[in-house]
């Protein structure tokens, strides 16, 4: 379970929360779906207390361009995959409470939400969510390169795919469909991924 409703400790705070509302749209412009998010406040949260650490990789923009030069000159197929509801899939480290949001309640006036896993808008989500796509990747014998820490590179002598990462949104760029059709299905067992768009051919990078 991700949250119980408690009665605060004495003890305790518990920081603020709210509710993030959103129109999904597809490529067309129609509407695919209405979505409502429940977010922690991470302003009110206190470094060494509240969390420890909150930094996660990202590439750096050099590093983008190069896969995607890479990928043009060497007629690879590109696929995007979202990692859905990323930040909510590992267990917190640290003891924190939250107040119910406004128009949802659960129990008495003094119930709170002890979070048990990782919530959007807590200050330590992304780097802990990192630190699990990492464990991931590195079972899937993936390795990362020393030059830039988000990006991943799996070869086996026959094939080899890069992973560049930005957050919960990951990339994959091969020469083999089949390879990328195998890890993506391994993500997805894995971290309950989903194709964020369409395959994309070579000449698209151009």
């Amino acid at each position: 379970m991700s949250i119980t409703y408690l009665t605060l400790p004495t003890d305790q705070k518990a920081i603020g929360s709210g509710w993030v509302f959103l129109v999904k749209h597809n490529a067309d412009g129609s509407i695919e779906r209405l979505k409502a998010r429940i977010i922690a406040k991470e302003c009110c949260q206190h470094p060494g207390l509240d969390y420890i650490e909150s930094f996660a990789h990202t590439f750096r923009p050099a590093t983008l361009r190069i896969i995607m030069a890479v990928t043009a000159v060497e007629h690879l197929e590109l696929r995007s995959v979202d990692i859905t509801t990323a930040f909510t899939k590992g267990d917190l480290d640290e003891e924190i409470y939250m107040k119910q949001p406004e128009g949802f309640h659960i129990g008495g006036p003094n119930k709170v939400c002890r979070l048990c896993k990782w919530l959007y808008g807590l200050t330590q989500s992304a780097g802990q969510w990192n630190k699990k796509l990492h464990c991931d990747l590195t079972e899937l014998v993936f390795k990362w390169i020393e030059s830039d820490c988000s990006v991943y590179i799996y070869s086996n002598g026959e094939v080899c795919i890069i992973v560049p990462i930005y957050i919960d949104d990951i990339t994959l760029s091969s020469k083999s469909s089949a390879a990328i059709d195998k890890y993506v299905q391994l993500l997805s067992t894995l971290q309950m991924s989903r194709p964020w768009c369409h395959s994309f051919p070579a000449w698209y990078c151009c």
